[in-house]
């Protein structure tokens, strides 16, 4: 528990101090999926260990994608290497790398098409 609640408050001081200050809005977008994922992962991680690893790098490279466009599609075999690798050590099995690589690009689309992306 203490680690996502330390990334969560962190993630959402930044978020609160960017947006006071008229901050950069692309930070702000990114302060703020960092907070609403972890909180999202924390609460699932309470019945399921969902996996991390996988959700934050979906949710990156969604993000690239929809920033930069098809040039950053191959980043997305990142995703699939990560996964197998949280698989192949037995960190994860391939129901929770997939639960949160969905998860990552779910919330990464949303926000950032709800911010005009």
């Amino acid at each position: 528990m203490g680690p996502f609640l330390f990334g969560i408050a962190s993630s959402l001081l930044g978020f609160l101090v960017l947006h006071l200050i008229n901050g950069q809005k692309n930070l702000e977008s990114v302060l703020l999926l960092v907070s609403i994922s972890g909180l999202l992962m924390m609460v699932i991680t309470f019945w399921w260990k969902i996996s991390m690893h996988a959700s934050a790098l979906a949710a990156a490279v969604t993000a690239l994608s929809m920033v930069y466009g098809r040039v950053m599609l191959p980043a997305f075999l990142l995703v699939v290497l990560v996964s197998w690798s949280r698989v192949k050590l037995h960190r994860h099995t391939l129901a929770q790398v997939i639960a949160g690589s969905l998860v990552g690009v779910a919330l990464s689309w949303l926000l950032l098409k709800s911010q005009g992306f």
